[in-house]
């Protein structure tokens, strides 16, 4: 591990350290200071980057049509990758598109449904027809109009957290 990099590991370790140093994690001495903190232990090396050179590499993007999503897919682009954009519907696809040349054979969308648990295998079937298997996954889909608290069913919620969090 190069000097001054730190791999995951030691960066939460350093996070619950830091929140037991502070009092956080209710570790203080008797007379309320708080505990020192505790030497990190070596944890090892990091984890080399699996993907260093997006040229060429197919990226799927959930959520791909607008917002983050579409940021995220134009900077795989521009970069070389081959990117597909997924989308619940169509409604957002033409708009989108309007971020690429017209006709650009690496960029594609798809239909997704990423509640559908079965589909995943289908729509990936169906990305490696059109560029190969899937080097880049980003999960990005997410919705942010759940009713209040008040307001909102159980289903609401269901559906929210399964596309936010499932």
């Amino acid at each position: 591990m190069e000097e001054g990099n730190l791999n995951r590991r030691q960066v939460l370790g350093g996070v619950v350290a830091a929140a037991g140093t502070a009092g956080l994690l209710g570790s203080s001495t008797a007379n309320g200071a708080a505990a020192a903190s505790p030497t990190m232990p070596d944890m090892g090396a990091s984890q080399k980057p699996p993907i260093t050179d997006v040229k060429d590499k197919v990226a799927y993007i959930t959520g791909g049509s607008s917002g983050i999503g579409l940021g995220i897919a134009r900077a795989l682009h521009e970069a070389g990758a081959k990117v597909i954009l997924g989308n619940l519907d169509e409604s957002q696809f033409a708009e989108a598109l309007k971020s690429f040349s017209a006709n650009d054979p690496r960029v594609r969308t798809i239909v997704h449904d990423v509640l559908d648990r079965d589909g995943w295998g289908r729509k990936a079937d169906e990305i490696e027809q059109l560029f190969g298997p899937v080097h880049i996954l980003v999960n990005n889909a997410g919705v942010g109009r759940l009713p209040t608290i008040v307001d909102g069913t159980l289903k609401d919620w269901d559906w929210g957290m399964g596309v936010n969090f499932w």
